[in-house]
């Protein structure tokens, strides 16, 4: 694929650059397009850039040869500017915007780095960091140094999950209640979607508790689990993850007049019918006629408006704060014996390993 490296200096348009060259960072849309999930192209860090007007995809850097060769020829860049050392392009290259695609034990130290080395937008892969006191030092420098800092939870720039909130906010189901979320896989690299989202449809208010289970030991690791959690609002959520299970990603909205589910493969909106005396639920036309949007591309153009002096992208680094403390907080109640636990109760220093 051609690139173009040499146009950075035209106005309005960043210089891009992508650290860590693997299936996020580069080539995932060859494994997704097939899928039978809804996924939105482009889908990737590099894809991203390249599908942005306003942004122009100079460099890449990472550890593995084989890997920086392949994002080189797959997205049209000199081999002499896909570096093994991200330190050496951070000096090189000085780029505006930097993806940080990183296995997560590596994403403070990467963002970190990004922020002193100058950049003006850091986009950062899920989860944010491996603990809380790791995040909050990524929070921290890029607030300091005023850096835009974008979480990759997508689903927040998704449409249709965009609607689902703005169908509970409109109380399209009645007052919120209670929140299902089910998915497949390890709490921090597939369950911080399902607890980003918790927060999200329940209005960005931090949960007050939370009783936490894992399946598989040793706790330092990261399995899969399942949590019950209480707002102060008084929504309740329950979340089911379990690596290997047949679900892959579905959340229920359950409130006193309906029901919405949404996920990979459902979208449906659930009322009551108010001609009967037992109010069954009967299913309505979810409202999807919506701006066709990929989410990652809304993220970066976020982002991006963020660097201008526009608001926080929707994910951003204290979304995600509060997404790592509930995946956090699932291992702190496990190791107290599945003790409820206050969210504020959390060790900033517990430190969760996960790819």
């Amino acid at each position: 694929m051609a690139g173009n490296v040499s146009s950075p200096g035209r106005p309005g348009v960043y210089r891009a650059a992508v650290i860590g060259c693997g299936s996020i960072g580069s080539d995932i849309e060859d494994d997704v397009r097939q899928a039978p999930a809804r996924i939105a192209l482009p889908y990737g860090h590099a894809p991203t850039y390249r599908a942005c007007p306003r942004t122009v995809l100079v460099a890449g850097a990472d550890v593995d040869a084989g890997r920086r060769r392949a994002f080189a020829e797959r997205w049209g860049l000199p081999p002499e500017r896909v570096y093994a050392d991200y330190h050496v392009m951070l000096e090189r290259e000085r780029p505006d915007v930097v993806s940080v695609a990183v296995p997560t034990p590596w994403h403070a130290e990467v963002a970190l780095a990004a922020v002193a080395a100058g950049v003006r937008g850091v986009f950062l892969e899920k989860p944010i960091a491996s603990s809380l006191g790791e995040a909050e030092r990524i929070v921290g420098a890029c607030a300091a140094a005023g850096v835009a800092l974008a979480v990759n939870h997508q689903r927040r720039a998704d449409p249709l999950y965009r609607q689902a909130r703005r169908l509970i906010a409109d109380g399209a189901i009645g007052r919120l209640q209670g929140l299902v979320a089910h998915f497949a896989g390890e709490l921090l690299r597939t369950g911080t979607h399902a607890f980003d989202l918790l927060n999200y449809l329940s209005g960005d208010e931090p949960a007050a508790w939370l009783v936490g289970h894992l399946d598989d030991q040793p706790a330092d690791l990261d399995p899969g689990g399942s949590a019950y959690v209480v707002y102060p609002s008084g929504v309740r959520a329950y979340v089911a993850g379990v690596s290997g299970g047949a679900v892959p990603f579905r959340l229920q909205a359950i409130g006193s007049g309906g029901e919405i589910v949404i996920g990979n493969y459902e979208l449906a909106l659930w009322r009551r019918n108010p001609a009967t005396p037992r109010g069954e639920l009967l299913r309505h036309p979810f409202p999807q006629v919506l701006p066709a949007a990929a989410p990652m591309p809304v993220l970066l153009d976020e982002l991006l408006d963020a660097i201008e002096g526009g608001p926080p992208p929707s994910s951003c680094g204290r979304t995600a704060i509060q997404a790592l403390a509930l995946a956090l907080g699932v291992h702190a109640s496990a190791r107290q014996g599945s003790r409820p636990l206050a969210l504020t109760g959390v060790d900033p220093d517990l430190r969760v390993r996960s790819v």
